[in-house]
């Protein structure tokens, strides 16, 4: 008997897993059914994340508007107050942040920015930039690349800046993609 024969009785023996099971019982379930999503665990919800992470069409947020100036505190390396990027509710499906746009600084300086995630007193940090910009130089938009955990629908995103010198500030935006 060859491989393909025993994997297709495997297969045949199992009843197809519901949608996005948990349950682990049988090889079906591993493997996964053809409409799991990102909420699954299964194999194909893991390439369902794969390919809507490389193949979804990118958003902005602000869109159509002026990036968020966040604040440095007055002190060096004194990270400012929490501003908020994205509100709950804006982004309404699952999503990813894949990259931040550091559209303008205020004066030459080495920067350290902080995204959040959570309600209003329950931020949890989710990923750290530092970046360097010599305003006088005229470099324009710096982007980094993100690749954030998955965001549950609603989260709202924060930020805190500090700086080498304090004082500072910095007008960001954030490119994002969201799962179905």
């Amino acid at each position: 008997m060859s491989i393909l024969n025993i994997w297709e009785r495997l297969i045949n023996k199992h009843s197809i897993p519901n949608q996005n099971s948990s349950d682990n019982t049988s090889i079906s379930d591993v493997l996964g059914n053809k409409t799991d999503n990102v909420d699954g665990d299964s194999l194909f919800a893991l390439s369902q994340v794969s390919f809507e992470d490389r193949h979804a069409c990118s958003q902005c947020y602000p869109e159509l508007q002026d990036g968020i100036q966040v604040d440095t505190a007055a002190g060096a390396w004194t990270l400012g107050n929490f501003t908020e990027i994205i509100p709950s509710n804006a982004i309404t499906s699952k999503f990813t942040l894949q990259y931040i746009s550091i559209e303008a600084v205020s004066g030459n300086d080495t920067y350290e920015l902080k995204l959040y995630k959570g309600t209003l007193g329950n931020e949890e940090g989710i990923c750290c930039f530092r970046f360097t910009e010599n305003v006088t130089a005229g470099t324009g938009t710096i982007a980094f690349s993100v690749n954030s955990q998955i965001l549950d629908a609603n989260e709202r995103i924060s930020a805190k800046l500090a700086s080498a010198n304090g004082n500072e500030d910095a007008t960001i935006s954030l490119e994002y993609n969201i799962y179905t």
